[in-house]
């Protein structure tokens, strides 16, 4: 599992692609990253925790922003972190609420359609919030 935990960190950092995941996953879940085909059908348990930090969705964000990702490949990650359920944010000391703005972003490049398409200055909208959360 150590292999699956790297690949979907790699999804995370940029290094992996979603789409690439998905292939990598297939023994485990059946993927639909598409319209309004998206889903996530799980075949075998996937019984691992993978996190996901402000500075991952950031560095996502900051990519970007400087022109090294489109609006579909950002929307694509968004919409793989959402329909994983082994990404989570960490535990908050004092607030368990602490992370919800770093999991509305992620949710709303997931869905443009509904949150408002994805473009520069909403982008850096959301990278003020996700930045101003702690590690």
């Amino acid at each position: 599992m150590t292999e699956v935990v790297e690949m979907l960190r790699g999804v995370v950092r940029g290094d992996v692609s979603p789409d690439q995941a998905v292939a990598e996953l297939a023994e485990f879940v059946s993927l639909s990253l598409d319209g309004a085909e998206q889903c996530a059908k799980y075949l075998r348990p996937l019984d691992i925790r993978v996190p996901l930090v402000p500075a991952d969705v950031a560095y996502s964000l900051k990519r970007y922003l400087s022109g090294l990702v489109t609006e579909e490949q950002l929307c694509r990650w968004a919409t793989f972190i959402t329909l994983m359920s082994v990404y989570e944010a960490p535990k908050h000391p004092t607030n368990g609420d602490y992370y919800d703005p770093l999991w509305d972003v992620v949710h709303n490049l997931a869905a443009p359609q509904v949150f408002g398409e994805i473009e520069s200055e909403l982008v850096a909208e959301y990278l003020v919030q996700v930045e101003s959360l702690d590690d």
